[in-house]
């Protein structure tokens, strides 16, 4: 059993006119966070901004918008969450475009180059970094970007990175500290889920949701 808040704000005008007309259509929520509605309201507390009904916003409109991105971008979606034994806090919001696209370039390219292989224009990376509580504690960092932009940058990045800084795990552990540097800018919604205490997470499958009852 877990106490959920979630509270969703209208996105400001930080993205393109084509972006933001998509957003104010629909406010961002990510489908694997499983925002739904939850009927047992002892076991819940909701509250908005008085509004319309909207259609939630999926992952794959968000990676078609980005994927359209020009460069002339002021900022791209971000996902940020915070868990441990206890809560996990999900933030989803804007951060800067040229951060971003220097955080995800830090691996030289490997990311964005695997995504255009397959065909991909935008790119979803997410990273895990130990959070600063307890052992159990952990940050996570998703990005919505266009691979082609993130190739470009990891170009020009190239002569400032050493092979060292590209090998093996290095690459991985440097996306993770690069994208737990990105600022998030503006807040579009969160949700805060409270778990019983006692509750413990499992380190070695820290990929699969913990469920919500």
């Amino acid at each position: 059993m877990a106490f959920t808040l979630t509270l969703t704000h209208s996105p400001v005008n930080s993205t393109s006119p084509e972006t933001n007309s998509a957003i104010r259509k629909c406010p961002l929520f990510i489908r694997n966070l499983h925002f739904t509605p939850y009927r047992n309201r002892r076991r819940s507390i909701s509250c908005s901004a008085p509004q319309k009904p909207f259609k939630p916003m999926t992952e794959e409109n968000i990676l078609e918008a980005v994927a359209e991105f020009d460069g002339d971008e002021k900022s791209v979606p971000c996902l940020r969450t915070y868990e441990n034994d206890l809560a996990r806090l999900t933030l989803v919001g804007a951060v800067d475009f040229q951060q971003a696209l220097t955080a995800a370039a830090a691996d030289g390219g490997e990311a964005a180059g695997e995504h255009i292989a397959a065909g991909m224009d935008a790119m979803v990376v997410e990273t895990l970094f130990p959070g600063p509580s307890d052992e159990h504690s952990t940050i996570s960092t998703r990005l919505f970007l266009p691979a082609r932009k993130v190739m470009e940058k990891a170009h020009k990045l190239r002569s400032t990175i050493t092979k060292e800084m590209l090998s093996g795990t290095t690459s991985t552990n440097i996306l993770a500290m690069t994208f737990r540097q990105v600022t998030l800018q503006h807040l579009w919604n969160f949700e805060l889920v409270l778990f019983i205490p006692g509750t413990e997470r499992n380190m070695d499958d820290l990929e699969t949701p913990r469920e919500v009852l």
